[in-house]
């Protein structure tokens, strides 16, 4: 076996830049076949190599020497476990077809199998893709040397600066292992709202509201505080909310919605506007802040929107 992964090695260096272990350039060539071996009609053969896929990953001399890459060795295992129950599935709906009397049931179930076998060999060939992108990117940052360090008394003993967070990334070495951010945001308490309710139950002035917070990413519902009654500055007991985030996600949303509503257990909840948190773009620092109440909108636009909110914001990237 080991034969057979030095001269896989050799064959493939060409294609996959040597930047990982044997063990994961030989995946890569089995996923690489399997991917081919299915978007041109021939799902046994992918299941196969697939499985030997699967199969080396397993093996216990190979791992001795792939330490540095257990987790991305996890990730290609999964893949190639899945490959291989794909091509599986593919085959026996085609198969199956074949035996059907009928032919339009037949023909639906060989366009199941059949497509089947196509978006999966598109996807393995997306994340193949991807893999050497991000090979070929690392191979090109280690090639620019850093220009050298100025000697320094104070430095001696000290660790090496850490390297950039694009070559912390690309030192993954693998597009399988995704990374997450974590946004985690308090909204501590508020001042001068404005008041939706009156004085007495039905009827006299507008003197106070029964607020509480409903925070969103873009459309995605992060929580929502308690209402704290007959306030107009509402004090939130500490509660810090958490959303795991793709960094994209934040290229693309940049803040966090705090829609302000007064509850009321008789008819629908009055909003009160929304405030605009922006998320931090330093990271693994907290900032603590007085954001304005806007009229905001959609179900949450009020007119009369006042005050203000105390909120803290941190992004986790570590």
């Amino acid at each position: 076996m080991k034969k057979e992964v030095t001269i896989t090695t050799m064959v493939l260096s060409l294609i996959f830049p040597l930047e990982t272990s044997d063990l994961l350039l030989l995946i890569r060539f089995y996923s690489l076949v399997t991917a081919v071996a299915m978007i041109t009609g021939y799902p046994v053969i992918g299941m196969v190599c697939a499985a030997f896929g699967a199969y080396y990953i397993q093996d216990d001399d190979y791992h001795a020497s792939s330490r540095n890459d257990g987790e991305i060795l996890s990730n290609w295992l999964l893949l190639n476990s899945l490959s291989a129950l794909v091509s599986l599935g593919s085959w026996l709906l085609m198969f199956l077809s074949t035996l059907q009397s009928n032919p339009h049931q037949a023909y639906r179930t060989y366009f199941f199998g059949y497509a089947i076998q196509k978006l999966w060999a598109i996807g393995l060939g997306y994340v193949l893709y991807q893999d050497l992108k991000l090979s070929l990117d690392l191979d090109r940052t280690k090639s620019i040397s850093p220009p050298p360090a100025k000697p320094s008394t104070l430095a001696i003993g000290r660790p090496a600066a850490p390297t950039s967070r694009r070559e912390l990334l690309l030192s993954r070495k693998s597009s399988l292992a995704l990374v997450f951010y974590e946004i985690r945001i308090r909204v501590i308490k508020g001042q001068n709202l404005v008041p939706m309710d009156h004085a007495y139950k039905f009827f006299g002035k507008m003197t106070t509201s029964d607020p509480y917070v409903v925070l969103l990413l873009g459309p995605n519902h992060i929580g929502k505080t308690i209402y704290v009654p007959k306030t107009l500055d509402p004090v939130w007991p500490n509660r810090i909310f958490r959303t795991a985030v793709l960094p994209k996600s934040i290229e693309i949303y940049k803040h966090i919605e705090c829609q302000i509503f007064d509850y009321d257990c008789s008819s629908s909840d009055d909003p009160m506007g929304t405030v605009y948190v922006p998320i931090p773009k330093e990271y693994n620092t907290k900032i603590t802040k007085w954001y304005k109440v806007q009229k905001g909108k959609g179900e949450a636009y009020c007119e009369q929107a006042t005050g203000e909110l105390l909120v803290e914001i941190e992004v986790i990237t570590e």
